[in-house]
């Protein structure tokens, strides 16, 4: 009898751990919570990237039923709208949402009722990455989550290799800005404005390569706003986020030729204010351009710099590049220029 995903896949047991250190990123495995339910086994594990300016905690919670090894299911209310139970529980509750944020779908097949496998790729140093590795009966799927000393940014690479011809694939990503409770006045704002509810906003890759979540509510609490970049604009043929007066579901179709992307999630809670955040975004995102190729896997560029987030591309000079999906070091502008 197979056991669990997590007791297999996740035969990190013992917890992973790295002192902070200037300039560095590093991954913190927590020790797996396992609890015996009528349906099976629950399972829950922390994974936290961090460095010295930003930290995220991913939280993978399931259930597996011995006999349905090949299946899991979940008591998140995520899980049962069908999202993968894999939540953002840090730096914010709300943002990325904490029971689980994002799923992938292949024709009618998708990943939110599949097990996963965690591996640790780099525990420290200039970067820390972690894998999820799904294997379905229609793909074989990767999620690769990575930090880099100096960026405030989780970066975020996928792949799949299909088993059968796949004609659809596509991303949902679930964010509530800020908070939860009312009163709310959602927005989403990228580099051609800001957009409200009852707006649908319809990337233009040319020109939008990032987009805000955000409430305006006028002396609220809460988190600061969400971010979204978009690593490999190419890999998608339409990017969609009809904003919501609570939740804001954003739908990433892959182009039919693409079978790999990269994005960065944004989530800064200490910095409240939606101004100074659309200030922030604006005035990095001008500082370089990724130069994706489709060769081998996603590129992200890397540019010269003279310390963190000192990015200097030019036609004269261009960025040099790394492949994402073997990223020695994954500088790129979703991490050095942002």
């Amino acid at each position: 009898m197979r056991c669990p995903l997590a007791l297999v896949g996740l035969a990190l047991v013992a917890t992973l751990t790295a002192a902070p250190v200037q300039g560095a990123a590093y991954v913190t495995v927590g020790r797996p919570q396992t609890t015996n339910m009528a349906g099976g086994k629950r399972f829950v594990q922390t994974v936290t990237l961090a460095n010295e300016i930003a930290s995220y905690t991913l939280t993978y919670d399931i259930t597996q039923d011995p006999e349905k090894p090949d299946e899991v299911s979940s008591g998140q209310w995520a899980w049962t709208v069908g999202y993968i139970s894999l939540g953002m529980t840090d730096p914010s509750k709300a943002n990325w949402y904490y029971q689980g944020f994002f799923n992938w779908h292949f024709d009618d097949e998708s990943l939110y009722n599949r097990p996963a496998k965690l591996r640790v790729i780099r525990q420290s140093g200039g970067d820390g990455m972690i894998e999820y590795l799904w294997d379905t009966p229609t793909v074989t799927a990767s999620i690769r989550f990575a930090m880099v000393g100096g960026s405030d940014k989780l970066l975020m690479f996928g792949s799949y290799q299909p088993k059968q011809p796949v004609t659809r694939s596509y991303l949902e990503f679930s964010c509530y800005p800020a908070f939860f409770p009312e009163p709310r006045e959602r927005s989403v704002t990228t580099a051609l404005g800001t957009r409200l509810p009852g707006e649908v906003v319809r990337l233009d890759p040319a020109q939008e390569r990032w987009i805000l979540y955000e409430d305006t509510t006028e002396g609220r609490p809460g988190a600061g706003s969400a971010g979204m970049l978009i690593g490999t604009p190419s890999a998608f043929s339409s990017i969609e986020a009809p904003v919501g007066t609570y939740g804001i579901t954003t739908t990433l179709e892959l182009a039919p030729d693409q079978r790999e992307f990269a994005l960065a999630l944004y989530d800064f809670p200490t910095l409240p204010d939606y101004r100074v955040t659309r200030e922030y975004f604006r005035k990095r995102a001008r500082r370089c351009l990724i130069a994706p190729r489709r060769h081998g896997g996603p590129i992200l560029s890397r540019c010269p710099s003279r310390g963190h987030g000192s990015c200097r591309a030019s036609r004269s000079r261009p960025c040099s590049s790394v492949r994402a999906g073997r990223l020695g070091r994954p500088w790129s502008l979703l991490a050095g220029c942002l």
